[in-house]
């Protein structure tokens, strides 16, 4: 009996003031629920005061505020969304809206707090669609000129030169766009009706100069660059003496230039840089492959002092492809080649261990006595 009487006493409904000093004991987690359950807008805001910086889920509360359709409570809650962990989507709320009793003022709620509907993102999706309708739309080279105006230069070159639209290339070279590049210079001079010649102003510097144009602006880099694609040995020293730093481009491909070109300045300039590599040099899949090509080609043209200083080296490496420097110039009868590349002993213990030095040696006899 006793039992029954307090399960009466707990479940009867409990007036404002009931309410209030009930609350004061409840955690805030409590005092929400209950607040929102009693339609107590007082207990909403005193949740919200005694708990400025709270971030506890209260969606859950917002939604049962929304089915109850106590306006009051719902605006309270969502004066403070900012509370929210996350503020709710209208998608989320939708369900409870749909089932109040004053569902339309709920929505204008909401929407005055900026929890939209779908019709309005829908509107807001048109509008984006339109605006992106009119930017793709096809538009007259005067609409185009207008709305790059305020381009960057380099920008500006680049879509007047897809649009083709000779006066916009002009503006954007005056305003200093560079032509950094042959095939841009080629659509540049086919649009503007122009030869390359009286387009060097606008070149690049590095571009100048592979084309076989001065640049004084040029950079020791791009110099060097330009020396390497016009396979020029003076620019090379040029960039070197200039304090270039990228000398190992195109892998190092300056050493066979210099062995090529028979320049033994250029090549004690590279060899003096610890970023080059003279156990490269070259482009895969020439003749001479890529690995140790100066040396297979100063022996094999015959230039001794180019094997001498390659020879005091290192990485090179003189038995490359089965002594393929000794057999060269064995068979080109460089006979001080083949002196220097015996007296290595890498290349004499190479000889030797294959076997082949025997065979050498009688092979050089034999030509000896030919001559």
């Amino acid at each position: 009996m006793l039992v029954s009487e307090n399960l009466k006493d707990i479940l009867k409904p409990k007036s404002k003031k009931e309410i209030e000093k009930d609350i004061e004991t409840l955690s805030p987690m409590n005092l929400l629920n209950t607040s929102v359950e009693n339609n107590y807008l007082k207990g909403i805001k005193k949740f919200f005061k005694e708990n400025p910086n709270t971030k506890i889920r209260v969606v859950s509360e917002l939604m049962s505020a929304i089915l109850n359709s106590d306006i009051e409570i719902i605006e309270e809650m969502l004066r403070n969304l900012d509370k929210f962990p996350n503020i709710p989507t209208y998608s989320e709320l939708s369900y409870y809206v749909d089932q109040s009793p004053n569902k339309e003022k709920v929505i204008k709620l909401l929407e005055k707090y900026g929890i939209k509907r779908f019709k309005r993102i829908n509107e807001d999706r048109v509008i984006l669609e339109q605006r992106i309708e009119d930017i793709l739309r096809p538009k007259s080279k005067e609409e185009i000129e207008t709305a790059l105006e305020g381009t960057a230069k380099g920008k500006l070159l680049q879509i007047a030169l897809d649009k083709r639209i000779p006066s916009m290339i002009q503006k954007a070279l005056d305003r200093g766009a560079k032509i950094n590049d042959r095939s841009i210079l080629f659509r540049v001079s086919h649009i503007l009706n122009k030869p390359e010649k009286e387009l060097v102003q606008y070149m690049a510097p590095g571009l100048k100069l592979r084309l076989g144009f001065e640049s004084k602006e040029a950079t020791a880099n791009q110099i060097f660059s330009a020396g390497i694609y016009k396979n020029n040995n003076e620019l090379l020293k040029k960039a070197i003496k200039k304090g270039a730093t990228n000398t190992d481009i195109s892998g190092n491909e300056a050493y066979i230039i210099a062995v090529e070109k028979e320049d033994l300045e250029l090549l004690r300039l590279l060899l003096k840089d610890p970023k080059t590599n003279a156990a490269m040099g070259g482009k895969q899949g020439e003749y001479y492959g890529y690995d140790n090509a100066p040396i297979k080609i100063a022996a094999k043209k015959g230039l001794t002092k180019f094997v001498k200083l390659l020879l005091q080296t290192r990485p090179v490496d003189p038995t490359v492809d089965n002594n393929f420097p000794f057999r060269h110039a064995l068979k080109n009868k460089h006979w001080a080649v083949v002196e220097l590349l015996l007296n290595d002993n890498r290349v004499y213990c190479s000889l030797e261990n294959s076997g082949q030095l025997k065979k050498a040696i009688n092979k050089l006899i034999l030509m000896l006595k030919e001559e």
